[in-house]
C-alpha cells in the first residue's frame, strides 16, 4: 500500500506488499507472501513465495528460496535452490537444488547440483562440486571440495572437517579435523621443497628424508 521503489511483473506477484520498499518481483508468485521485506530480488515462479519481512535475498530460479520467511541476506541461484529455508541468514547457493533442505543453518556456501543438500541447521559450511557434502544433516565448519565429496554416512552430522575428493569415498585423498588441527594423506605424498617437523611430530609409518 505504501511501498515504494517496486517492481513486479507476473501473475499475482508482490500480491501482499503493504510497506517493503525497493523490491524487484519477476514470475508468477514471486514474492506472494511479502509484506514488509524491502530490497529483494525474486526471479521465476514463486520465488521467495513466502518472504514475509526478510531483506536483502536474491532468488533466480524457479521455486528458489520459496519457503523462505524472515531469512535475510541470502543468495539462491538454481531452480529449488535453497528451497526450504526459513529463517536462515547470509547463506549462497548456487546450483539446482543446491541447500535445498536448509532452514535457519546460516552463513553456509554451497556450489553446485545437490550440493549441501541434505543441510538443515548446520552452519559456516562450504560445498564446492556436485553432490559435495550432500548427506551432511547438521554438521558445522566444514569444507566439502570436489564432485560427492564427503557425500557417505561418515560425514553425515560431521562438523569441522576437510574432505577433498572427486567420488563418494569413505577414504577421501585429503581428509582433515579443523579443531584437532589434523592432516591426513590416502596416498602418497611428494614434497619437492624441505618439509619441517616439530620436536612433537609423530611418525607413523616408514618415512624416508632426503
Amino acid at each position: 500500500t505504501t511501498g515504494s521503489s517496486n517492481v513486479a511483473m507476473g501473475v499475482n506477484t508482490m500480491f501482499n506488499n503493504t510497506t517493503g520498499d525497493q523490491n524487484t518481483a519477476l514470475g508468477s508468485y514471486s514474492l506472494y507472501s511479502n509484506i514488509t521485506g524491502t530490497a529483494n530480488a525474486a526471479f521465476g515462479y514463486t520465488s521467495l513465495y513466502s518472504n514475509t519481512h526478510g531483506t536483502h535475498n536474491t532468488a533466480n530460479g524457479v521455486v528458489a528460496l520459496k519457503n523462505n520467511t524472515t531469512g535475510s541476506s541470502n543468495t539462491a541461484t538454481g531452480n529449488g535452490s535453497l528451497y526450504s529455508n526459513t529463517t536462515g541468514t547470509h547463506n549462497t547457493a548456487n546450483g539446482v537444488y543446491s541447500a535445498r533442505s536448509n532452514t535457519t543453518g546460516t552463513q553456509n556456501t554451497a556450489i553446485g547440483y545437490n550440493a549441501l543438500y541434505e543441510n538443515t541447521t548446520g552452519i559456516k559450511n562450504t560445498a564446492l562440486g556436485t553432490k559435495s557434502g550432500y548427506q551432511n544433516t547438521s554438521g558445522d565448519n566444514n569444507v566439502f571440495l570436489g564432485y560427492n565429496a564427503g557425500n557417505n554416512s561418515n560425514y553425515q552430522t560431521a562438523s569441522n572437517k576437510l574432505v577433498v575428493a572427486n567420488s563418494d569415498t569413505e577414504t577421501p585423498l585429503i581428509e582433515g579435523d579443523f579443531s584437532a588441527a589434523t592432516l591426513k594423506v590416502n596416498g602418497s605424498l611428494s614434497v619437492t621443497g624441505s618439509m619441517t617437523m616439530s620436536v612433537n611430530s609423530t611418525i607413523t609409518s616408514s618415512t624416508t628424508f632426503n
